[in-house]
Formats: C-alpha cells, sequence, structure tokens
C-alpha cells in the first residue's frame, strides 16, 4: 500500500526502437567500429523497459506504447495511445492495477564489435568482454537455438551451449572469419573474435558480433516495497 498521500507512479515504455546515429557507448574492437556495425545492430530503445518502469507502483500494469521515443514523449494529437493512457489515471485518480501483472519480456543489444584485416595483413585477433547489465533481470527461459560461429570455413569450439539463458549472439563477417571461446566472466561474457585475410591479390576480412540480451521484468521487481 502506498501511504496516504503519496504520489502514484504509472509505467509506460516504448516498444518501438530507432535508429542510433552512433554506437560509441556498446561498440569495441576496430578503429571506426560504430560506424560500420549502424546497420548491422539496428535499431535501438532511447529508454529501456527496466529504466522505464523502475519504482512503478507495484500493483499497476506496465504498458506498452507503439510509438519510438520521439512518439512516447511528443503525442501529435489527443487520439495518440500515451495521451489516452495518461487521460485514463487522471480522470479515475490513479484507480488502475491489475491483479495478475504479466512478465514484461523484451530484448536489447548490450554491446557490438567489429574485426577488420586489410589484403595482405596480419589476422584480426582480439579478447573482447561485454558487460551484462541487469544480469539478475536476464530472462532464464530464453535459449539461443540459431548461433552461427563462422563462415569462409573457419571454426570455432562454440555452440549454442556456450551461450548462456537470456543472452543472444549474433554473428556476421566477411571471407573467413569466426569467434570462439564464449563465457561468462564475472558480471560480462567473453568471447574472441577473428579474421583471415588473404595475401595480395586476395579479399580482406571483417568479423560482426552483436550481443543481445533478453530481458523478463514484473512490477514486484522494479517497485519498491511501499
Amino acid at each position: 500500500m502506498l501511504p496516504k498521500g503519496s504520489i502514484h507512479r504509472y509505467c509506460a515504455y516504448e516498444l518501438r526502437k530507432m535508429q542510433p546515429h552512433d554506437l560509441r557507448t556498446i561498440v569495441g574492437g576496430a578503429s571506426g567500429a560504430d560506424q560500420k556495425l549502424l546497420g548491422f545492430v539496428g535499431g535501438i530503445f532511447v529508454v529501456d523497459p527496466i529504466s522505464a518502469t523502475y519504482a512503478c507502483d507495484s500493483d499497476a500494469p506496465f504498458t506498452g506504447i507503439d510509438a519510438n521515443h520521439v512518439g512516447i514523449v511528443k503525442p501529435s494529437s489527443r487520439t495518440d495511445a500515451i495521451y489516452t493512457l495518461f487521460a485514463k489515471y487522471y480522470v479515475t485518480n490513479g484507480l488502475q492495477r491489475a491483479a495478475n501483472a504479466q512478465p514484461l519480456r523484451f530484448d536489447k543489444t548490450v554491446c557490438a564489435f567489429y574485426g577488420e584485416a586489410s589484403q595482405g595483413a596480419s589476422a584480426w585477433n582480439k579478447d573482447e568482454i561485454c558487460p551484462l547489465p541487469d544480469r539478475d533481470k536476464l530472462d532464464p527461459d530464453y535459449h539461443q537455438g540459431d548461433f552461427n560461429c563462422c563462415g569462409g570455413g573457419a571454426g570455432s569450439s562454440m555452440t549454442n551451449a556456450s551461450i548462456p539463458a537470456g543472452l543472444e549472439v549474433k554473428v556476421d563477417g566477411g571471407h573467413y572469419w569466426s569467434v570462439d571461446h564464449g563465457a561468462l566472466q564475472g558480471n560480462g561474457y567473453g568471447l574472441h573474435t577473428y579474421c583471415r585475410p588473404e595475401p595480395p591479390l586476395g579479399p580482406g576480412c571483417n568479423v560482426k558480433v552483436k550481443i543481445v540480451a533478453h530481458y523478463r521484468i514484473t512490477p514486484s521487481t522494479t517497485a519498491p516495497v511501499q
């Protein structure tokens, strides 16, 4: 129960991601990796649902709004979903409750890595660590089943079993590339990126990695005790 006079806190979150201008906060690897990974990473949440639903009333529903960050903070009319949601709470004086709140599941790209080597250069080799924010909220029911380690004939010891519950590892590359040695390391996930170019007149190489966290949250896990 909220103490008398307390302000209710109801939460809505954006369902649509936005194409970022750069990815410098989540990428690593070769120089200019942030620009070279924009298309590979795709959209991101400006405010992810964990942040958007923090410290809400514990027995109120989370509401997803079919809009990106711009649309959710700037409704264009009174018929927009975010406007009508606010109006509903205002008119009812906050008397909106969900007896059996369902878990909210969403995915978020938490890291991206890029490596490359030019024709005739040495192979690209790098150990990477991806910090895992809110690791306690990773969805234990999510298990990746379509992991692709490598291409161009390269090999790897990694399989779907190398990726813990709640994580997804997407890999792509050019010519001869792979990722290997994936494993949890403290509060992060580590792996090794590799690609090998050919001598002249052969091609160069590149390797791209995207690590996606799949989360599951409920009102009771985000709200303080009242």
